[in-house]
């Protein structure tokens, strides 16, 4: 059921966009910004993603020798697959958005501003090795951001066969990797934290895969949730009305001012608990067969949606009706819920129209 897991994840990366973008960028209706931000604050779906990207480095793969590793040509080519698309869209993004400053400042009689282009140059060679999240203007969109992941990836792809081929290190590198956040916070500008212990473990459930099989179907398992939800909602209002405790604001094990272990632990508690339900749901109505995997209409989601959250929601709110009406709740949650919809089936459409008509440049976009 791995292939269920990506979609669902990726479109809850996609609704909660839509939400930072229509609800808290667009609208200012109390409610919608409550439990808008509650969502963004609790619901970190690239967590999971991080674990199934970890897990499928090594699931179809037999530990043996890192010579026979290297000479399947699996570690080259799966880091073919990420490095060409990955330099392909920050290229491609950033050249359109230099080409537009370049006709918007000439048609202004501002000449060609050679200084701003070069501090531009600057920062697109700094995203382009960095993760610098911190500044999500829409000027900084220039510089494709939300890239990072395929960022980590390539950087955890060089080294994990490395890493993971000795089983000392299997069990240990979570804990290592805590404790090299703790002392060089700064590894938070290269490598996000979370993302790192997530891919990590996947990649340990990815080798020992079956276990991880095993472990899959006792959690879907209908009396598995339902322990696990009284356990985590018990144990939340244990800290919350008889200890007084905010795990929030512990900030214990702190490696970044981003990251801290209890709100590491509950940024793939809470995704996680949303995906056993889905799946416990689908189990029991029959569906037990995994889908396909569709790597063009998936990696261009990932890729574009942000910019199409952006152009619906701008198409939307052109239009004066919704103008008027963008702080009114029961308008704002279902044009939230439509412009992430409507982002899903226009990102699909891209895709066939790149498949029939341009079939050579989509090897280099996806």
């Amino acid at each position: 059921m791995v292939n269920y897991t990506r979609y669902f994840f990726l479109f809850l990366v996609v609704f909660l966009h839509s939400i930072l973008i229509v609800a808290l960028g667009y609208c200012n209706n109390a409610f919608s910004r409550e439990y808008g931000s509650i969502l963004l604050n609790n619901m970190h779906p690239v967590s999971v993603l991080a674990l199934i990207s970890g897990y499928l480095y090594f699931a179809n793969y037999k530990m043996t020798t890192l010579g026979a590793f290297f000479k399947t040509g699996i570690y080259q080519k799966r880091l073919k697959r990420l490095i060409v698309p990955y330099l392909s869209w920050k290229i491609l993004i950033f050249g359109t958005f230099l080409l537009l400053f370049c006709i918007y400042n000439i048609a202004a009689h501002r000449g060609m501003q050679l200084g701003a282009i070069a501090d531009y140059l600057r920062r697109f060679v700094k995203c382009v090795f960095c993760s610098d999240n911190e500044r999500w203007t829409a000027e900084y969109l220039a510089f494709s951001p939300h890239l990072w992941y395929i960022h980590h990836l390539i950087i955890m792809f060089l080294i994990m066969p490395v890493l993971m081929h000795y089983k000392v290190f299997q069990f240990t590198l979570p804990v290592l990797a805590l404790i090299v956040y703790i002392i060089f916070p700064q590894m938070e500008l290269i490598l996000h934290f979370r993302f790192v212990l997530f891919c990590l473990i996947g990649c340990v459930l990815g080798i020992y895969k079956d276990f991880a099989r095993s472990l899959f179907y006792f959690l879907i398992n209908i009396y598995t949730i339902i322990g696990l939800l009284i356990f985590f909602i018990g144990l939340s209002l244990l800290a919350k009305y008889y200890f007084h405790i905010d795990p929030s604001t512990i900030g214990f094990g702190v490696t970044s001012e981003f990251t801290d272990i209890p709100n590491t632990a509950y940024s793939l508690v809470v995704p996680a608990m949303a995906f056993l339900i889905v799946q416990c749901a689908l189990h029991h109505l029959g569906i037990k067969h995994d889908m396909h995997y569709d790597k063009g209409k998936h990696y261009m989601l990932y890729i574009l949606h942000f910019y199409l959250i952006l152009f619906m929601a701008q198409l939307i709110f052109k239009v004066p009706m919704a103008w008027s009406l963008r702080n009114r709740a029961f308008f704002v949650i279902p044009t939230t819920f439509a412009v992430a919809f409507l982002t899903v089936w226009f990102n699909s459409l891209l895709v066939l129209l790149l498949e029939k008509k341009a079939p050579k440049l989509q090897r280099y976009l996806v």
